[in-house]
């Protein structure tokens, strides 16, 4: 199969925002960020949760990819039984190069705000960092997808830390799917072990994905 030609970005983006991602999980950035501004000015608390999340967005990544992807089926009552984003990452990996199979879907994406909704209620003090946490939870899944979606899109790496990032991931789709489970980083990768050597000769992790 011939590699597709390179697509400039702005079609990429365009392509992007009909996704479900986009349509659901950016009213809902947006709702929460005018309320939180609404409530008074950003301050010390607020980058305090911000800087968290984001120090910890590697290690959820991990997580999510591991135990929640590509967590196997389970028999129940004799018949195997797979959760829903299992089994749509399954689909995922069977045809990489299909984009309508990148999406987390408007079912992912709905437990998503609903997860992300419920986790900031309990963990926080205060009403206005709750809302903090909410719209960085909701800006973590953006950065997610759209990098998700640029990392099997034909689109030509611009900076080495995108590549870098592209050249893992084709490798966890390619060659072994036990590793390199981190999409925008792979920090836990690397603390945890889950990281391969580049092949000897060639780099099957070069094919479209």
């Amino acid at each position: 199969m011939s590699t597709p030609s390179p697509r400039p970005l702005h079609e990429l983006a365009r392509e992007f925002v009909r996704s479900p991602t986009a349509w659901i999980i950016v009213p809902c950035a947006v709702t929460t960020t005018a309320v939180r501004l609404r409530r008074g000015r950003l301050g010390p608390g607020d980058a305090a949760v911000v800087a968290g999340m984001v120090g910890g967005r590697s290690a959820i990544e991990w997580l999510l990819h591991r135990w929640v992807l590509h967590l196997a089926p389970i028999t129940i009552g004799g018949m195997p039984r797979e959760l829903h984003p299992a089994t749509a990452h399954r689909r995922h990996h069977d045809s990489p190069d299909d984009p309508t199979t990148v999406p987390i879907g408007p079912i992912g994406t709905a437990v998503l705000v609903a997860g992300i909704s419920v986790a900031a209620l309990p963990g926080l003090p205060r009403q206005d960092l709750r809302l903090t946490a909410a719209t960085t939870g909701f800006g973590l899944v953006l950065a997610y997808e759209w990098t998700h979606f640029l990392l099997h899109a034909p689109f030509q790496p611009r900076s080495a830390w995108f590549a870098t990032v592209r050249r893992h991931h084709r490798r966890h789709h390619h060659l072994d799917a036990t590793t390199w489970f981190g999409v925008t980083g792979h920090g836990f990768d690397r603390l945890i072990g889950t990281t391969s050597r580049p092949p000897a000769t060639g780099d099957q992790s070069r094919s479209t994905s």
